[in-house]
């Protein structure tokens, strides 16, 4: 645990100790010179990473380890905009104050992303390049260019333009993608809704969300469709069928000036 506020440290630990059966605290530090020196003697599976430190930060300590054979935990008081970051890259994060219920749910989690992310040898630079997108977004309000995505085989990262829709099975997301394959991911479509720039990207329905930069027409025909590449037919329901017209008119409008 890397974390130079001592009270937010202590409360860590402790829910760490009281809440989960699979983490064991094996050292602390307030400062990134201590954290590698317990990771130089000692076998780190996780780091639980405050990222805003005087003098050097979270960030300036990932850059310093040159094999990052463990997974982070970002824990952070940052604003929307950087949890959207985290949202779109991290393996996993906390918000400060942490809550016993969100550790418990990192923990489920994390028990998924270890196995994936020990079974495949790519993921390395496929996790390594996830935590530079993180540092390059954390303080912007731009959104997210890329998506990292766990599954069974190991982390995707996922171009966020090459997305022609994506669509809510049960608990599932498929991105159905420009290459015409598609991806699945155990988070909800609302997660990345949030992630989304809205400008770019329209809920056309409950389970569907489309790229308006592949739409290529309408369909009247029994119901009210987007055309996409790929001949992909999406549902527009009625209740956004308005809203819908109005945001491909004015991207229409302003594609004209």
């Amino acid at each position: 645990m890397l974390d130079d506020e001592k009270a937010s440290l202590n409360r860590l630990k402790k829910l760490v100790e009281k809440c989960t059966s699979s983490f064991k605290v094996v050292g602390e530090a307030s400062s990134v010179p201590q954290a590698k020196r317990i990771l130089a003697k000692t076998r780190v599976d996780i780091v639980f990473l405050d990222v805003e430190m005087p003098g050097e930060n979270g960030f300036d300590f990932l850059r310093s380890i040159q094999e990052r054979n463990f997974l982070v935990v970002f824990v952070t008081a940052y604003d929307y905009y950087a949890v959207r970051a985290f949202e779109a890259n991290a393996i996993d994060y906390l918000i400060k104050p942490v809550q016993p219920e969100d550790l418990v749910e990192t923990e489920k989690r994390l028990a998924e992303k270890k196995a994936a992310f020990e079974n495949s040898l790519r993921n390395g630079n496929i996790y390594d390049h996830s935590l530079i997108n993180i540092e390059q977004n954390v303080k912007s309000d731009i959104y997210p260019k890329q998506i990292l995505i766990n599954n069974l085989n190991g982390f995707i990262l996922i171009d966020i333009d090459n997305i022609v829709y994506l669509e809510s099975s049960n608990y599932y997301t498929f991105f159905h993608l420009n290459n015409n394959k598609s991806v699945v991911s155990s988070r909800g479509l609302y997660t990345y809704k949030k992630i989304l720039n809205p400008d770019q990207f329209f809920q056309t329905h409950r389970s569907i969300v489309i790229n308006l930069d592949y739409l290529k027409g309408t369909s009247s025909k029994d119901g009210y469709f987007a055309i996409l590449k790929h001949n992909y037919k999406v549902e527009v329901s009625r209740r956004r069928k308005n809203d819908f017209m109005a945001m491909v008119k004015s991207r229409l409008h302003n594609s004209s000036r």
